[in-house]
């Protein structure tokens, strides 16, 4: 049986009584608000002897038909519309109530996802946050690369436990770091003695000056340490070093960016979050406050003394701002100088390459200038013509850019002297104009990895390793190469330095928040069960909930 019906019929005492009872009904009726709490389900009719109640009796029903099916971008939630029940036609109303959709997961956190006149909502999973890993990289006279096993090798001069080794000793030839087993590292980063590296685990480990977890930015102990990040972030990217001695940026399975120091945090150990305008996420981190968002934008923030903020000024800012590039520019990739605050950037289809920032008196912008200047915004590189390029890196005043045409075709441009240029010159002849580089033509770069004195690329049907640049370390006589050869002392061209690397994958690979996967399209699909409820109001009264578990297909008639 229905519940019994609410009943709003004044009480039988004196008339003055029963017009203000019914001024209050009518009241009632004609704006839907009602002091009275609702009757979920309840008869909503109030008693028929009451004076201009022309309602006509009937039960709030749910919804009918309510379906809720997967597809590979979400959950499609349907349902028939209320005003074929019969409290609607008994009343003649036509005109749609309004519809709340609420999921839970797991029978938890309710949230409601939609609310409007419509009969159908799609519940859109989050997109998937995609990022491609560093797989090799150099800093100051130490360099390495991630294994197929997950293995972080390493090799060069250790005189600041750059090598993540415990005994924090040198090594000429490649050594694993002293990462604590159970932890296949996905994504790591140097700059200058200092490393970061991430696990599949979601640990994250730095090694090097100042970044020890959350300890005093002075101290050395022995590496790696453990960062200890704000609960909740799975890291899945970290540069070291940007903006000062002490900093780290994070970046999250999210696409949130956490900053620990830098000329924003200063010494703090405190990790803090870096939100870019619009609620972007970052794909991309650099050696510097400068990031790169999904959509193609760059942001910057802190010092911008040199216009390395890209957006016309030298004023700086504790929240990101946004570089200036010609209208409908996207960019893929940004390398940031950690020697000085230069910058080049890929624009989408690798035809145009920008700089900006500072350009020194080697004119490593590529600009066809040695002049020393600030560049304001980016501007367009004088690369080759008739070309498209896959990679551009810069790093203490040289830029090397590879050819996505011809991947044997290398060009730098920059600072020349101890073999940097890579073109046989061992003397700086500096000119702001690529040259290209002495590269065998049945060599394919890929993986291109500049550091402070030297630089690498793999050759990609061999994943044998290239050097060139200053190749031992004056002070230790450690092989910056990792081939344990310490003559000559320059390698003026890139030359084969180590065999058959057992390299990680360097594709771009997605990540999800705690609780959800991706799926093959890259959105972030729920663990749990998804269950949805639609209810609605009608004046005064709400529906009882209807209720409908997501499934891989419609549910049988």
């Amino acid at each position: 049986m229905p519940p019994a019906a609410a009943t709003y019929a004044p009480r039988p005492r004196q008339a003055r009584g029963r017009r203000l009872a019914t001024t209050l009904l009518m009241g009632v009726l004609a704006t839907g608000v009602i002091s009275t709490p609702a009757a979920t389900g309840a008869w909503f009719t109030a008693d028929k002897t009451v004076s201009s109640n022309s309602l006509t009796a009937a039960t709030l029903q749910p919804v009918s038909g309510l379906k809720a099916v997967k597809s590979s971008i979400g959950v499609d939630v349907s349902w028939t519309s209320a005003l074929q029940q019969s409290w609607a036609t008994a009343n003649s109303v036509t005109s749609e109530p309004t519809y709340t959709v609420t999921r839970t997961i797991d029978g938890a956190n309710p949230t409601a996802i939609s609310t409007g006149t419509n009969l159908s909502v799609t519940d859109q999973y989050g997109k998937s946050v995609s990022i491609k890993p560093t797989v090799i990289d150099s800093g100051s006279s130490i360099a390495g690369y991630i294994r197929s096993d997950g293995t972080l090798m390493m090799w060069g001069s250790s005189s600041a436990s750059g090598l993540a080794n415990a005994s924090r000793q040198s090594s000429s030839v490649p050594i694993a770091a002293s990462i604590p087993a159970g932890n296949p590292i996905i994504n790591m980063a140097l700059n200058g003695w200092s490393g970061a590296a991430v696990s599949s685990t979601g640990k994250l480990f730095t090694w090097g000056p100042g970044l020890h977890g959350g300890k005093n930015c002075s101290d050395e102990s022995s590496p790696p340490d453990t960062i200890q990040l704000p609960a909740g972030v799975t890291p899945i990217a970290a540069s070291p070093g940007v903006g000062s001695y002490c900093s780290l940026l994070v970046l999250d399975s999210t696409g949130q960016l956490w900053q620990r120091g830098g000329s924003v945090g200063g010494t703090s150990t405190t990790f803090f979050k870096v939100n870019l305008p619009g609620g972007r996420t970052v794909k991309q981190l650099t050696r510097r406050e400068t990031v790169l968002a999904s959509d193609g934008t760059v942001w910057s923030w802190g010092n911008n003394s040199r216009g390395q903020f890209g957006n016309g000024t030298t004023t700086g800012s504790s929240t990101p701002v946004q570089a200036i590039f010609p209208e409908g520019t996207v960019i893929t990739s940004v390398s940031a100088d950690s020697q000085a605050p230069s910058f080049v950037a890929i624009a989408s289809g690798g035809r145009d390459l920008y700089a900006w920032g500072y350009n020194d008196s080697y004119g490593a912008l590529g600009l066809g200038s040695v002049k020393e200047e600030n560049i304001l915004t980016p501007t367009r590189m004088k690369t080759p013509e008739n070309q498209w390029f896959s990679d551009a890196q810069i790093k203490s005043s040289t830029t090397v850019i590879v050819s996505g045409s011809d991947s044997s075709k290398l060009y730098s441009v920059g600072y020349a002297s101890n073999g940097r240029a890579g073109n046989g010159v061992i003397n700086n002849t500096a000119t702001g104009n690529f040259i290209q580089m002495d590269v065998a033509s049945n060599i394919s770069a890929t993986k291109l990895a500049t550091g402070n004195s030297q630089a690498y690329f793999v050759d990609k049907s061999t994943n044998n390793l290239y050097g060139w640049g200053y190749a031992v370390d004056g002070s230790t006589g450690t092989a910056l190469f990792g081939n344990n050869q310490t003559s000559p002392d320059v390698y003026a061209k890139p030359t084969q330095v180590q065999t058959n690397l057992q390299l990680s994958s360097d594709s771009a690979r997605y990540f999800c928040g705690i609780g959800t996967t991706s799926n093959s399209d890259g959105y972030c699909v729920p663990n749990g069960v998804a269950e949805y409820s639609v209810t609605y109001p009608y004046q005064a009264w709400t529906s009882s909930s209807a209720k409908a578990t997501a499934s891989a297909q419609s549910p049988p008639p």
